[in-house]
């Protein structure tokens, strides 16, 4: 039992023991918070009691005329007045309202301050029983029931009565029963014997109403709008009505049935209580329909009532009266009738006192803040007595237990009763709410028992039970807060974040961990437990061992997919935990959410290693985007560089951040800047020639840049936004600087040479190798596995065909053996990340991304290659952690090439396939050794084994070869690879799927070896009846353990791609063509038939489509056209050749006015002998709509009033249905219908769409290619496929009137061969230097790098080579400065030399001999005198005006002789150094100037002076040996050189002794 109710005494009306007074009659009603209760009382008064919610009850007394007696009484339903029926039908309206509430509003209906008396002729009988009957058109009805059987209906407004009629039987009860609708009134008479009628009061009708709107009526709301419909009342009885307000017995209830009209949950019932059967059955208010509920009552239950949650039932039997509160739930039973009482239905009971007479038990509501209130109450009262002292605050007050700590935010308010005896009233009213309780048992009694009270009353066991474990929690009981949420089992998520609250982290993750591994539990409740496990393991990281916890967060972050992703980034963030943070963010594709997240954290500075690893996984552009670049100001320069090595264009936006650290970064790390900048590499290389097109093109028209389309050409918004190359070069110069400071000791032919070409030259005699170039991406836009096909679009995967085991990698919502269309990859698309390649296996995917490898599917031999064995259906990323180009699957293993030549294996291992020297299977990538020196080009998988293509045309085969796989003449299995040297040419091709393979070779011959188990049975079993016919026939498998030549007679042109499926071959050729041959079931060769084809021949269906990609399943193939068109044909069990669109629509419903129409042609077709079926059945089930029009996928649906639209992939609109508005659109108001009305059983059957096709047919089902992907970009995406004949597409733009004519000439690079040899197929152009400057860009991005062509990497040569072969991008005046500014004279006088600024050179380059004079030693002077001799023979050889030569050679002559006096040479070395070389220059000048000396006795000089000779002799030089001896300017060592020069007769090419003194004085 449960202590829910109390039972109080109200009232008594027995003073004492010994007094006679008692209760003879009642009245009892509520509405609203407040409720009346009115006793007769034998002395024939009137006892009121008046409650009103919030108050204390008011009991009074009315003193009533003994002339009168009360025979019966009731309330109004409004409980304001009080109706008294004496014996003589006198009829008395007491407004007990007003009496008992003064200040209650009360509608003057009648007297308020005194009782007012209504008078009617009198009747024959005694009245029984009264009702009041507020009618729906608000009248006041008084219903009297006689002990003679007639009933009385009075009008008390007008006081008139309205009707009667006569029941032969004795009136006991008159009851009124109300629909939810309030569309009637009932009166349900019982009498004496137990006879029940029910009688039809009022009612809303539609037969006489107004003729509603018809479009109302068509849309079915015609009877929403009830209360306006008019009344038929059986106070205005007419002949039409007269048979509806007849009383009707009820007869099909026996006899030992009472129904009653209650009120429960908010409804109206009707009850019916069998005191044989003791059950309780509960209809609504029409009771000629199926009972809602049944329940069994204890035996001997007389009183019944009907309450929301419990059964309240008085008994009486011999042993007493009890009052039973019975659970709804456990009471109820079915309508067999066969069980007996379950009497732990029974919440509670109470014995009535034995003394006193029963008279009724009615119904009690209660507020729903009952309890709230209570407890407010309690514990008020609780605090006063603290307050007072009366008790501790440590012990509970009667009525507060431990539970009421627990806060609750609803109470259940159960009803109780009022309990009338003949001496007294209680009051049954609930005590605690079933929720308190709940929680208090909990704490002291067993789960079973307490149980049964939560779902006896139906409350929410589960969150009851959590409350009761977190409040345990709060005080440390953790076993038994654990025990309460096990019984709860789906919510053990709020186990573990109570416990994650209250600091038990370890067992909450424990519990985590098992709820996560419960496959049952639901998507809503995986997310929360994802979300709590996060927590807790960043919480636990905190204390502990960090390595492993770290290890185990990072697994758990990147293996799950149902915790919130963005939280999770704040979370980490928050605790600085940046490695887990960044793994997350990498495997999510939110590298930029992580790193904005981190700038607003202010984590700046990111650790080497985390920078290094967002690199290698290709998220360095993200570094540079967050937060407009603000983390790269963290970064430590080295760490700057290790980035830009990675990203070389975000170098080339980033490098002004570099500037200010050139002096502190170390040696190697200014040598890879060097690389990048380097404008022969193909980082800067590859921008240079696009800039140098871009530029022409915008000199070329302005109109030609107005037809690039509104989304703009990415090429042309990278060179709008790209630096300038000037200032780029400009900064490899700078690195080249600084990197020979350090680097410097020029040997002494360094310093002599001055030449650039020279130079050049010089460093290209040594023999230099050729830069090795690495592997680009070798792009598969197209790939099939054994039953399904990967295609990559815009950047987006699409996948289809047969889904079991992931394959797809469209997630857990796909069933596990569908046949899906073609449908995106949505997990890569949401995370941003784009695909560049893919690749099939036989149950899984692999695609090559920007930002790594991504499989799914089938590990069941490891080949998704995360570590685990278990099935993906989304994209897991790979962690490999290097730069992969390549990805290739075999049926159950993969391979990967990285850009570096290097081959990595992982998945099925047993015969070897792997490489790796055992047959164990590998889960995760592992490099096979022995190759990682093979310069392995291309891998290619089959079945059980693999072949590799090395850069020198050699194959390495590895794996099983019993069926011939490997071509090495035998069938053992090899672990590690083997060259095969049966083919004797360089092969340039591979490909292999399953059993056989083919070799395409430099002299496009094919090769073929290896077969299918299949056909080599085929082939034995023809073998066998060769020689049983008597013919010499050799063993069939000899032949395909060797490759043989395949005939190709019948291919024209060079083959550039090959494929392999399980029993056939596709060549693709460089024309486009498509050439097959093999086994042809199943229409894989695409020649319109089955018959199978043994040599190559053309696909000529689609021969005009200029095939580019082509790649074959198990018995089809998908090509790719030029156009990005795909083409697909052969078997199609899976759906893998995606040709028919599965557009089924259904239909169901029908609308009312539709449904009107076809319900009339139904009837005229029935009317004219036509068997139809029901029309309404057709609209119960969906049907197949007609879609044989429908050309496309359909991507969107409308439904109208009566119509329906459709939208296809193309976006073509498709409508049908009415039309009389025009909404069809097809310029009609004719309907367009799908199905004839007349015959409904009729149903449209798409045809089967899995039938092969027998030739190439377009597969229609995937967007187009965006138009950015135009046609020179997709050339340019085929040279990055890396074969041994690469494709080299040379696009020229000519601008002409703003029209951009395009030229391509095709060639095939060999190795080492340069672009000059195809310079006179370029169509020839009006601009010349921009042909001359993109052979320029090609030298250098395809012959020899710039540091091979200088011979000493980093030297100050390079400077020379890029001034020569790029003078317009070069700024020769700002380099100059900077080298000066730094001091690097020797290169300083390069430039110069290349401007043939000779004197200027000169100055340099003695300042760089001065430098390097202790390198030198001893041979220092004859590097100085042959330094002075090339410049004065550079002067000569120059061509130039006489002028300009005389002030070269003065400046000479000064340079010459302040380079004497610095070294203090001796004048035997200044006569040597200089007087042949002097007297050079004099026979050239008199040679030039001798025909314009006119004076044979004047001296002229070069700075514009002359005299005669007397005069010179005796003026001139007389002051300037003077000075150059004594004066200011003393040139001691040199004078004597100069007077001896000045005294030689005719023009001297120096200026004169005065010029040369204010020189030197200057």
């Amino acid at each position: 039992m449960f202590g829910l109710y109390e039972v109080v005494k109200c009232l008594s009306v027995k003073d004492s023991d010994s007094s006679e007074q008692s209760i003879v009659n009642y009245a009892w009603r509520e509405a609203g918070e407040v409720n009346f209760l009115a006793l007769v009382a034998s002395t024939g008064d009137i006892i009121l009691r008046y409650c009103c919610s919030g108050h204390d009850p008011v009991i009074s007394h009315i003193p009533w005329p003994e002339s009168r007696s009360i025979v019966c009484l009731c309330f109004d339903p409004t409980v304001s007045w009080l109706l008294v029926i004496s014996e003589d039908v006198t009829v008395s309206i007491v407004p007990v309202l007003s009496l008992m509430d003064s200040t209650a509003k009360v509608n003057r209906l009648w007297n308020l301050e005194d009782v007012t008396v209504l008078r009617f002729k009198r009747q024959q009988g005694i009245p029984s029983v009264v009702t009041w009957w507020h009618t729906l058109d608000d009248r006041q009805i008084a219903i009297i029931g006689m002990k003679n059987g007639n009933i009385l209906l009075v009008d008390l407004s007008t006081r008139k009565m309205v009707h009667q009629f006569t029941l032969e039987t004795r009136i006991h009860k008159l009851e009124l029963v109300e629909d939810d609708q309030q569309m009637s009134t009932y009166l349900m008479i019982t009498g004496q014997p137990l006879v029940q009628w029910k009688l039809l009061l009022e009612c809303r009708t539609q037969e006489l109403a107004m003729p509603v709107d018809k479009e109302i009526s068509d849309m079915g709301y015609d009877g929403l709008s009830g209360r306006s419909l008019p009344i038929l009342s059986i106070t205005q009885v007419t002949e039409e009505t007269r048979g509806l307000f007849q009383p009707q017995k009820l007869d099909q209830f026996p006899r030992s049935v009472i129904l009653q009209p209650q009120c429960a949950k908010g409804h109206h019932f009707i009850t019916s209580h069998c005191s044989k059967e003791s059950t309780f059955q509960v209809y609504d208010s029409n009771i000629d329909r199926s009972p809602l509920f049944a329940y069994k009552l204890p035996i001997g239950s007389d009183i019944v009532i009907l309450t929301d949650k419990v059964l309240l039932a008085m008994t009486r039997l011999a042993s007493g009266k009890k009052l039973y509160v019975i659970a709804n739930q456990r009471a109820e039973t079915s309508m067999d009738q066969t069980k007996d009482f379950n009497k732990d239905a029974v919440l509670q009971q109470f014995d009535i006192p034995q003394n006193e007479h029963l008279l009724t038990i009615q119904k009690k509501s209660f507020p729903f803040y009952w309890h709230e209130k209570c407890e407010e109450n309690m514990r008020q009262k609780y605090n006063q007595d603290i307050k007072l002292g009366l008790t501790s605050s440590g012990s509970w007050q009667p009525g507060l237990t431990m539970s009421h700590d627990i806060q609750l935010t609803n109470h259940t308010v159960l009803d109780g009763c009022i309990i009338i005896t003949d001496s007294s009233v209680y009051e049954m009213k609930p005590r605690i709410s079933p929720e308190r309780l709940f929680l208090e048992l909990t704490f002291y009694s067993e789960s079973a028992h307490v149980e049964n009270l939560g779902i006896g009353l139906g409350l929410d066991v589960n969150t009851l039970y959590e409350k009761s474990a977190e409040y345990l929690l709060q005080r440390g009981h953790v076993a038994q807060a654990i025990k309460f949420c096990k019984v709860v089992k789906s919510t053990s998520y709020k186990l573990v974040m109570y416990l994650a609250k209250y600091g038990y982290v370890a067992d909450a993750i424990s519990h985590l961990t098992l709820a996560l591994s419960n496959r049952e539990i639901s998507t809503a409740d995986r997310k929360h437990v994802s979300n709590l496990y996060l927590h807790c393991m960043v919480y636990q990281l905190q204390d502990g061992d960090m390595e492993t916890n770290q290890k185990a967060l990072i697994n758990f972050l990147v293996t799950d997919f149902y915790y919130e992703e963005k939280q999770a980034l704040d979370l980490l963030a928050e605790h600085n935990l940046n490695e887990a943070l960044l793994e997350l963010a990498m495997a999510r594709g939110l590298v930029l959410e992580a790193l904005e997240i981190l700038v607003q954290k202010g984590h700046i500075g990111l650790e080497p290693c985390h920078i290094r690893k967002l690199i290698e996984k290709g998220f360095a552009h993200h570094l540079i985007r967050a937060s407009n670049g603000v983390l790269l100001d963290g970064l430590t320069p080295n760490s700057l560089v290790v980035l830009f090595c990675e990203k070389p264009i975000l170098a080339f936006h980033n490098y002004t951040k570099l500037v200010p650290y050139i002096e502190d970064i170390e040696t190697p790390v200014l040598e890879k800047l060097c690389e990048i900048f380097d404008p022969s590499q193909s980082y800067l290389g590859s921008h240079l020639g696009r800039q140098l097109l871009y530029s022409r093109r915008r000199r070329g028209s302005v109109s030609s840049m107005t037809s690039i389309s509104s989304e703009g050409d990415t090429n042309t918004e990278q060179m709008e936004t790209f630096p300038d190359i000037s200032e780029l070069i400009g900064f490899f110069f700078t690195l080249v600087l600084h990197l020979n400071k350090r680097l410097d000791s020029p040997t002494a032919e360094d310093l002599i040479m001055m030449k650039p070409k020279a130079v050049v030259k010089k460093a290209r005699k040594s023999d230099v190798k050729l830069r090795k170039r690495k592997l680009k991406y070798q792009m598969k836009l197209v790939s099939c596995g054994a039953q399904h096909v990967g295609v990559v679009r815009n950047g987006d995967l699409y996948t289809w065909g047969r889904a079991s085991n992931g394959r797809l990698g469209q997630g857990d919502l796909v069933p596990d053996n569908p046949t899906l269309v073609p449908c995106r990859v949505d997990t890569l698309h949401q995370l941003q990340i784009k695909v560049i390649s893919v690749s099939c296996g036989g149950e899984h995917t692999v695609a090559l991304t920007h930002q790594g490898v991504y499989s799914w599917g089938s590990s069941l031999y490891g080949q998704v290659g995360v570590g685990t064995r278990h099935m993906y259906s989304r994209p897991m990323l790979v962690n490999f952690g290097h730069h992969c180009i390549s990805v290739v699957c075999g049926l159950f293993h993969t391979l990967a090439l990285t850009h570096d030549n290097q081959v990595y294996s992982w998945g099925w291992g047993v015969h070897g396939q792997l490489g790796h020297g055992d047959p164990e299977d590998q889960l995760t990538p592992k490099r096979i050794e022995a190759l990682s020196d093979k310069q392995i080009t291309a891998v290619s998988g089959g079945y059980c084994h693999t072949l590799a293509l090395s850069s020198l045309g050699e194959i390495w085969v590895f794996g099983c070869g019993y069926f011939g796989q490997l071509g090495i003449g035998h069938t053992t299995k090899q672990s590690v690879p083997v060259k095969m040297e049966k083919i004797p040419h360089k092969v340039k091709m591979i490909a292999t799927k399953y059993f056989h393979n083919v070799a395409v070779t430099i002299h496009n011959v094919v090769y073929n070896w290896g077969c299918h188990p299949y056909n080599l049975r085929l082939n034995a079993h023809a073998v066998r009846r060769a020689r049983q016919a008597g013919t010499a026939v050799s063993d069939p498998v000899e032949r395909f353990l060797v490759p043989e030549i395949v005939d190709t007679s019948f291919v024209h042109g060079r083959i550039v791609k090959a494929s392999c499926g399980k029993s056939h071959t596709c060549l693709v050729t460089l024309d486009g063509d498509v050439y097959t041959w093999g086994r042809n079931m199943d229409g894989q060769i695409g020649n319109n038939s089955r018959q199978d084809v043994k040599t190559a021949s053309m696909v000529t269906s689609i021969n005009d489509k200029h095939t580019i990609h082509i790649s074959s399943g198990g018995e089809f193939n998908v090509a790719m056209d030029s156009e990005y068109s795909l083409w697909v044909w052969g078997k199609n069990e899976f759906g893998q050749v995606a040709v028919t669109i599965h557009n089924v629509v259904y239909n169901w419903g029908c609308h009312p006015y539709n449904l009107r129409l076809n319900a009339h042609a139904v009837r005229r077709a029935r009317q004219a002998g036509t068997a139809v079926s029901d029309p309404v059945e057709r609209f119960l089930v969906p049907e197949i709509v007609d879609t044989s029009f429908v050309h496309g996928r359909i991507v969107k649906a409308s439904c109208g009033k009566s119509h329906t639209c459709l939208v296809t992939l193309d976006g073509d609109v498709y409508t049908w249905g009415r039309n009389m508005d025009g909404q069809i659109g097809n310029n009609s108001r004719q309907d367009v219908l799908g199905l004839d009305p007349t015959d409904p059983g009729r149903r449209l059957r798409p045809s089967s769409n899995m039938k092969e096709q027998l030739i190439p047919t377009r597969c229609t089902a995937l967007p187009s290619v965006k138009p950015l992907q135009s046609r020179h970009l997709m050339l340019s995406r085929s040279r990055s496929s890396s074969s041994d004949d690469e494709l080299l597409f040379l696009i020229i733009h000519k601008n002409i009137e703003g029209c951009v004519k395009i030229y391509s000439e095709i060639a095939l690079l060999k190795n080492n061969t340069i672009l000059h040899d195809f310079v006179p197929h370029i169509p020839e152009s009006d601009d010349g230097d921009f042909v001359q400057s993109l052979c320029c860009f090609d030298y250098f991005g395809y012959t020899r790098d710039l540091q091979s062509d200088v011979g000493v990497k980093n030297s100050r040569c390079v400077v020379l080579t890029i001034l020569e072969h790029l003078p317009g991008v070069c700024n020769c005046l700002k380099l100059l400065r900077t080298y000066v500014d730094h001091q690097d004279w020797l290169s300083a006088a390069y430039i110069c030399l290349h401007q043939t600024n000779y004197s200027q050179a000169l100055s340099f380059h003695l300042a760089a001999l001065s430098h390097y004079k202790s390198s030198l030693d001893s041979r220092f002077t004859e590097v100085s005198k042959t330094v002075v001799q090339n410049y004065i023979r550079l002067c000569v050889d120059h061509k130039s005006s006489a002028t300009e030569k005389e002030e070269v050679y003065r400046i000479l002559l000064l340079q010459i002789m302040k380079f004497w006096d610095k070294m203090t040479w001796k004048m035997f070395y200044r006569h040597q150094l200089c007087f042949g070389e002097l007297d050079h220059l004099d026979e050239n000048l008199h040679m030039s100037r001798r025909s314009s000396s006119s004076e044979p006795n004047a001296v002229v000089f070069t700075c514009g002076h002359n005299y005669t000779r007397q005069i010179f002799m005796e003026e001139i030089m007389t002051k300037f040996e003077k000075e150059i001896t004594d004066g200011h300017t003393k040139l001691e060592k040199c004078g004597s050189i100069l007077m001896q020069y000045y005294q030689r007769p005719g023009m001297l090419c120096v200026a004169c002794p005065k010029c040369v003194v204010n020189a030197l004085h200057n």
